[in-house]
């Protein structure tokens, strides 16, 4: 079991950053089978009910495409679940490491540079169950571009990042900023930030 320092709180005394970047398996595997089990439920009833959706085409494809997406979708989640683990990503010295990456480890040499992009889609209105105030969406993602020139598209990580009230920073985002300032050294670009608006 790592003994992590709390998330938005590291620092270079900690040793190398470790973080995984994704939700633990259960949750996936548990959104997966709700999806598989909606898509399951949907297809018994469009079976029973066929005599009633005989003349109804328009219902009929959308029963179908629901089925598709939600089945390929909830196979897609657990399989990957199962399959792939949990995303997670270490930084330190020797470079970084991830089991999103391919080949898993890249050296500091091998990197051309390293940054961090973080989109930002604030909403004035929120439609959940949360108090109806302004609130920002982040989309976080980790660019690495390699210095070997057969491959020029840059590889990216995806980060799971939080929803959180307008003006709050993302501890996530300081960990790895930190963590790339200590062990990339000019390699590392920084964090680019986009921020848009909508309802």
């Amino acid at each position: 079991m790592r003994t992590d320092v709390p998330v938005g709180s590291w620092a270079p005394a900690h040793g190398p950053l470790h973080r995984f970047l994704s939700p633990r398996r259960g949750t996936a595997v548990a959104i997966g089978a709700g999806m598989l089990t909606v898509a399951v439920g949907l297809a018994g009833a469009g079976v029973v009910q066929r005599h009633t959706l005989e003349g109804e085409w328009l219902t009929v494809v959308v029963l179908v495409a629901l089925v598709v997406f939600l089945g390929g979708l909830g196979l897609a989640a657990v399989l990957g679940s199962v399959r792939g683990g949990r995303a997670e990503i270490t930084i330190g010295p020797e470079g970084i490491t991830s089991n999103r990456l391919s080949p898993a480890s890249w050296a500091w040499r091998d990197l051309e540079h390293v940054e961090v992009e973080v989109a930002l889609r604030r909403e004035l209105f929120v439609t959940t169950l949360e108090p109806k105030s302004l609130r920002t969406r982040a989309t976080i993602a980790i660019v690495l571009r390699p210095t070997a020139p057969a491959r020029r598209e840059p590889a990216r990580i995806r980060v799971l990042a939080p929803a959180f009230t307008s003006g709050e920073n993302i501890p996530i985002v300081r960990d790895l900023d930190a963590a790339l300032r200590a062990y990339g050294g000019q390699r590392f670009l920084g964090v680019r930030e986009q921020l848009t608006h909508t309802l």
